[in-house]
């Protein structure tokens, strides 16, 4: 979620979490491209299957 704020940069996220500054930008890119089925609405039932 910082990546897409913008607050800091790649590299600065990086540092902090220990990880590389490609693999950052992977999960911002992964994030934006899924955002709405990882934060959609559970109850909306737009052809997709109903979750038990």
């Amino acid at each position: 979620m910082e990546a897409l704020k913008g607050v800091k940069t790649m590299s600065e996220l990086a540092r902090e979490y220990g990880v590389h500054p490609t693999q950052i930008a992977s999960w911002r890119s992964q994030l934006k491209d899924h955002a709405a089925e990882v934060f959609g609405n559970p109850h909306d039932k737009s052809g997709k299957e109903e979750r038990n």
